[in-house]
């Protein structure tokens, strides 16, 4: 017995030399492209366009809350004890705004604007008005006549809400934020009812975001033309990244550090646009998309701006 373990001591050292041997040669062979992958070891992932970056949060903020509802708008914003919503998405959506604003313990909303009357933008509008009080309610000068929108004025009328027209260069406060309308304007007439979305700037301790609805392209000039601010460090992507929007002039301006798009993964649309989506990337932002992202939460604090997704059941 003895002298079998006398034995095996002398041929540990091969053994371990050979053992070594084999490990480096499998690392090496590993790196060879496509062995990895016909060995069945998995490999990194890709990085996408944009990651969440989230940061550590104290003393005072502002939120804004993109909802993921597809192809459809619905955004709440909260600056100390106050919030506001800008559209409220398809019909199906107006429990999920109430639903969320439940979630944030938001009772009641200074502001509600409503971007322009299409059903992805006011859909949800009556059932909100109905479940939560709102002070004002800001809104284009838009004419429309489906029976959706005029049930969504009765609404407005029927919430006590006071109205105030979409006027640019009127300036609005939500608790230590503000915002500043841009669009559109009031003396002109558009073929394009997206183009009568409210657009404003809202700004707060050094940092902003630029909320543009479906705007497009003619706007936008417009709003270059008075000259008004538009450098911001989030952009709301326009009309859900159609080709229809976000020229280059008006992103150049802008400079934003991160877009955020609202759109759905199953869109007949085409949307986003492929030449848009190029524009984008040109300006270096981060791109956050509802449809890869989810819920999208974007945090403003001292001058900074971090983002947190999150993926929830479909709405």
């Amino acid at each position: 017995m003895s002298a079998r373990r006398k034995s095996n001591r002398k041929n540990q050292p091969l053994v371990i030399g050979i053992c070594a041997a084999i490990l480096v040669l499998l690392g090496l062979v590993t790196q060879i492209p496509g062995v990895k992958e016909s060995l069945g070891i998995q490999t990194d992932a890709p990085e996408p366009v944009a990651r969440v970056s989230t940061a550590a949060v104290s003393g005072e903020y502002m939120r804004v809350h993109v909802l993921d509802c597809g192809q459809a708008d619905a955004i709440v914003v909260t600056q100390g004890d106050a919030a506001m919503l800008i559209d409220a998405g398809e019909s199906e959506h107006g429990k999920v705004v109430l639903d969320y604003l439940a979630e944030l313990g938001v009772e009641e909303l200074s502001f509600f604007v409503m971007t322009h009357p299409h059903a992805d933008h006011i859909g949800g509008a009556k059932k909100v008005l109905e479940g939560v009080k709102v002070h004002t309610v800001i809104l284009s000068h838009a004419e429309h006549t489906t029976k959706l929108y005029e049930n969504t004025l009765d609404a407005v009328e029927a919430s006590g809400a006071e109205v105030k027209p979409a006027k640019p260069g009127d300036v609005y406060t939500l608790g230590g934020a503000e915002f500043t309308i841009l669009s559109p304007n009031p003396d002109k007439e558009y073929e394009d009812l997206n183009d009568y979305s409210v657009a404003f700037l809202m700004s707060y301790e050094g940092s902003s975001m630029l909320f543009t609805g479906d705007m497009g392209i003619k706007p936008e000039g417009e709003i270059l033309e008075k000259g008004y601010n538009v450098k911001c460090n989030v952009l709301k992507s326009g009309h859900h990244g159609s080709k229809t929007a976000s020229s280059q002039a008006f992103l150049d301006a802008a400079d934003p550090d991160i877009i955020v798009m609202t759109v759905a993964s199953d869109t007949k649309d085409n949307l986003p646009n492929a030449q848009t989506l190029e524009r984008y990337e040109k300006t270096g932002a981060a791109l956050y998309r509802s449809d890869r992202d989810g819920l999208i939460v974007l945090t403003f604090a001292g001058g900074q701006v971090s983002v947190d997704t999150e993926r929830r059941a479909a709405a």
